[in-house]
């Protein structure tokens, strides 16, 4: 039978230490493994416990697991998941007894559980992982769940995350308020922060709430599914954060490195702070496979909302995706505009297709007294991934050295230090293969800028015979 249960015993029945996991099939041979004299005195040894999701499991079984618990006195830890269960199967009264008489209990992980975020039990919490999780009706305002969040948070606890907001919270707009609230709700204790729904769900709980510790790492996860508007997916990653001028107030650091990143059905976001590891936020955004296109405008929306959300202390930014969503210098300003310390930019184009001619326009445009600069401190460039397919992309590509000549003697921008280049060719015959690579040997002594360091790096692709 499979192993649905582990537990660990904090001693034997003769007193000795006892840290080794034991895996059962159910939680109804505990009793059997326990081997002393009277089963419920011997379940306070239960130190850890560990109950995994099976679909077989009724209602009437989960009762049975949950009274069972309610006589572990000695629990630390506690991982319970259950699913598949509605409101009217279990109420929090039925689960309430598990949470009750547990003064070593730290590390709780629910999934799929009726509960009351009022159980006095969480204010002695280090660890609380919700999945799933739903709560008696009627459901709470996000301003008293946040309520709830930073009396935990004065207490002990040091790691929250939270899945599926709804069961619990009433989001519906009688419930929030129409503009940000003026005061918003401490968290003192508060390490990691894990939230995952809709991007306005999101958004209604970070409005009321402030990270006071500077070391802490945030996660915001959201799932666009079953939605099918392009300005939804442009939108979505700026519709997470909170309305107003501060976007990232409910953190005490600001970014100084971002990262975009695309994937095949999702966009992450990584930001870290100065403190780095400990000060990082993480936004993962997943895109509809149904919806044909929406990872790269997902990808496109997000690199948009950067100049919106980040503030201008970051330096490095390191963007990874199908940059050729970026099709116009409008948007590369739009993304770069407000970034004025920026240092270090790395663009990879992961689809190899693109030729960088927008975000050179866009860097061209502004060496001019008609823009505002951009990236005035900018000292290294990458560029990977380019597609070279015609001779007129060495063209292009040989005006970087004076494009960044200009931005300095007319501008008064910063000396690039190094230039990184990674041009893609796809070969077809051999004849073809010798002018191209002709081609390209030439771009490295066409990129010359005086005291700047470069590397073009050539990344042949073998399509087969012209």
């Amino acid at each position: 039978m499979p192993a649905n249960v582990t537990i660990t015993l904090s001693h034997d029945i003769h007193g000795n230490q006892s840290t080794q996991p034991v895996h059962l099939a159910s939680v109804n041979q505990i009793e059997g493994h326990l081997v002393g004299g009277y089963f419920d005195r011997d379940l306070h040894r239960v130190a850890r416990l560990t109950v995994r999701d099976t679909s077989a499991r009724s209602c009437h079984a989960i009762r049975k697991e949950l009274a069972t618990i309610s006589s572990m006195s000695g629990l630390i830890e506690l991982r319970f998941a259950a699913s598949g269960l509605m409101f009217g199967d279990l109420n929090a009264n039925d689960t309430a007894a598990a949470f009750e008489n547990k003064p070593h209990l730290r590390d709780v992980h629910l999934t799929g559980l009726p509960i009351s975020l009022q159980w006095p039990i969480f204010t002695q919490l280090r660890t609380i992982v919700l999945r799933d999780c739903f709560t008696n009706w009627p459901r709470m305002t996000p301003r008293a769940l946040c309520d709830c969040i930073a009396q935990w948070a004065s207490a002990k606890v040091q790691h929250l995350e939270i899945s599926s907001l709804s069961p619990i919270v009433d989001f519906s707009p009688a419930a929030r308020p129409a503009a940000p609230p003026a005061d918003r709700k401490s968290l003192p204790t508060l390490r990691h922060l894990v939230l995952e729904d809709t991007c306005f769900r999101l958004r209604s709980m970070l409005e009321h709430l402030t990270i006071s510790v500077a070391p802490t790492s945030v996660k915001l996860v959201t799932k666009c599914q079953g939605e099918s508007s392009d300005q939804y997916y442009l939108d979505v990653v700026q519709q997470m954060f909170p309305r107003g001028g501060t976007p990232l107030g409910f953190l005490s650091w600001k970014p100084i490195e971002v990262m975009v990143a695309a994937s095949e059905d999702k966009v992450t976001i990584t930001a870290f702070g100065p403190k780095y590891p400990e000060q990082k936020l993480v936004v993962v955004a997943f895109a509809d496979h149904k919806y044909p296109g929406s990872c790269s405008i997902l990808f496109c929306g997000a690199l948009r909302s950067l100049a919106a959300i980040v503030s201008s202390e970051v330096k490095t930014l390191i963007i990874s995706g199908p940059l050729c969503a970026m099709d116009t210098p409008a948007a590369w300003s739009k993304t770069l505009g407000k970034l004025v310390n920026l240092t270090s930019f790395r663009a990879v184009d992961t689809e190899r297709k693109w030729t960088a001619a927008p975000l050179q326009a866009a860097l061209d445009a502004s060496a001019s007294d008609l823009q505002p600069l951009l990236c005035k401190d900018l000292r290294y460039l990458s560029l990977r991934g380019v597609a070279y397919t015609a001779p007129a992309v060495q063209h292009q590509l040989s005006a970087f050295g004076p494009l960044m000549k200009r931005r300095v003697e007319q501008r008064g921008a910063a000396k690039l230090r190094k230039l990184d280049l990674e041009v893609v060719l796809e070969l077809r015959g051999d004849g073809c293969c010798a002018g191209k690579l002709r081609q390209v040997q030439c771009l490295e002594n066409a990129l010359y800028i005086e005291g700047v360091a470069r590397v073009v790096d050539v990344r042949p692709i073998f399509s087969g015979p012209a």
